[in-house]
């Protein structure tokens, strides 16, 4: 079922399904295969690894799976780099403010002088 569900793009019944298929059966490699697409189509790119990373385990094999790693890998490292990115442009533009970035409270001293 659960390729049904991304053939109809529901990501999220299928993410389920694949789920629920390791559970009832640990050693069916399909079953991670399927999770694993899913959650890629969902934008879950590192826990696509961790499925596909757990069906080749079980099927070292499979040719398909072996290439939607790499590509899962891909995009899991992209987003990765683009959050560290996000964060470098917070402290940045935090230091061109003159502000710090501590995580919490703001700069009450700074905003006396407004």
């Amino acid at each position: 079922r659960a390729a049904a569900y991304s053939q109809m793009g529901d990501h999220t019944s299928a993410i389920a399904d694949g789920t629920k298929a390791a559970e009832v059966d640990p050693k069916f490699s399909k079953a991670y295969s399927r999770l694993g697409h899913a959650l890629f189509s969902s934008g879950k790119y590192s826990e696509a690894v961790k499925a596909y990373e757990k069906g080749l385990e079980l099927d070292p094999n499979n040719a398909v799976m072996k290439n939607s790693l790499v590509t899962a890998k891909s995009k899991a490292a992209a987003e990765e780099d683009a959050d560290e990115d996000d964060a470098d442009d917070v402290i940045d533009n935090a230091g061109a403010r003159g502000g710090a970035v501590t995580g919490g409270m703001p700069d009450l001293a700074s905003m006396a002088n407004m």
